[in-house]
């Protein structure tokens, strides 16, 4: 790997992953164990910034086990991204011109939906708040 291509700051962030990779590798817990997930993360934290061709050959990882991390490191982010945490609702007027649902949950998972027919009234702002201020 030609390291002569590589600005200081860009060197010194391999040379960091690289330095936690060694010292795992000459005290690991115990023989034939994985590689653990914060040396896992750490390799990934250098991509897009590196290739995977080249975070592979500096950090002897297998090229496709590497790829597979990646891979799962963006899958997460789009997930997290694409659900929205919070959506303001205005209840100023009433909704019964069409069908709607209200999905609402709880950071302890607790979920609560509200189905209202076309033409039918509900008093969501209640249901909302009865939800949102129990324990």
């Amino acid at each position: 790997m030609s390291q002569k291509q590589l600005s200081p700051a860009k060197q010194s962030s391999l040379n960091e992953v690289l330095s936690k990779f060694e010292q795992w590798r000459r005290n690991p817990p115990t023989t034939r164990q994985p590689i653990p997930d914060y040396l896992w993360m750490a390799a990934v934290s250098l991509h897009p910034e590196f290739s995977i061709h080249r975070i592979s050959r500096a950090l002897h990882l297998d090229y496709n086990k590497l790829k597979h991390h990646i891979r799962l490191q963006q899958a997460e982010v789009s997930r997290s991204s694409a659900i929205p945490e919070f959506m303001d609702l205005r209840f100023n007027e009433p909704l019964t011109l069409c069908e709607y649902v209200v999905e609402m949950q709880q950071s302890d998972g607790s979920q609560m939906r509200i189905t209202v027919a076309k033409g039918t009234s509900s008093d969501l702002l209640n249901l909302a708040q009865s939800f949102w201020s129990r324990p």
